[in-house]
This record gives C-alpha cells, structure tokens and sequence, in this order.
C-alpha cells in the first residue's frame, strides 16, 4: 500500500496536468487545464475517471444485454447467406468459362501450322540476289 502522505488529498495546481495520480493509485492521461476555475477542475478531475468507468461499464453490459436478446444477430442472415451464394456461384462460373476459353485458344494455336506467307519468302530472297549481283 502507498504511504498516505505522498498522496494528495485535493489536487494542487501542478497535480492536475497530466498525467495525474489517484489517490487509488490510478492512473489517467487527461489534461484539464482548459478549465479557468480551479475549484471546478478538480472536481472535474475527481469525477472524470468514476465517470468513465460508470461509461465503460454500462458500454460492456449493454453489449451483454443486445446479445442475450439476440439483437446482435441479423435479423435477415438467411437472405443475406443466399445472395452471397448465389455470389460465389456466378463468379466460380466467370472463372470456369474463361478457363474453358483460355484452354481451346491454346489447344487451337497448337494445332495450327505456322503461318509462313511464301511471297514475302520470295520477295526476299530476290532482293538478296538482286543484291549481289
């Protein structure tokens, strides 16, 4: 347990810059000096941290509450399950078809013979004869 005497019983002026120490032994980080009335910042520097927790609280049993009453759950899941199914089906045969026409494309430029345009062949070898001589 801390010793009595190091710990304040009112906040004096430089105690109440953050952080700050509570007479519990809590700590909090927020700075009240925007006050001008130092009688009223320490009460508000006294209730801030109750005040919270009396919040954080009420915040987790409001949770507790919304969950025993199911109202966390969506009300329409079925529906929602459904269109992302329906989702997954068109695009899994998005998928299939662009499979199916990647591969035929391949299969068709397996089989076709290079093509090789047999004038152009020619053309070039007269200039390389032209050429030479």
């Amino acid at each position: 347990m801390s010793n009595p005497s190091s710990v304040p019983d009112h906040p004096t002026e430089s105690s109440l810059s953050a952080p700050a120490t509570l007479p519990n032994g809590g700590y909090y980080d927020n700075d009240f000096s925007w006050i001008n009335n130092t009688t009223a910042r320490a009460v508000v520097t006294k209730v801030y941290p109750t005040a919270y927790k009396v919040y954080e609280w009420m915040d987790w049993m409001g949770g507790k509450v919304a969950w025993c009453l199911g109202l966390t759950q969506s009300r329409f899941q079925y529906a929602i399950d459904e269109a992302e199914r329906i989702e997954r089906r068109k695009r899994r045969k998005e998928e299939k078809r662009q499979q199916r026409a990647m591969e035929e494309e391949a299969y068709w430029r397996e089989r076709e013979e290079p093509y090789v345009p047999r004038m152009t062949m020619q053309k070039a070898e007269l200039q390389e004869r032209n050429s030479l001589v």
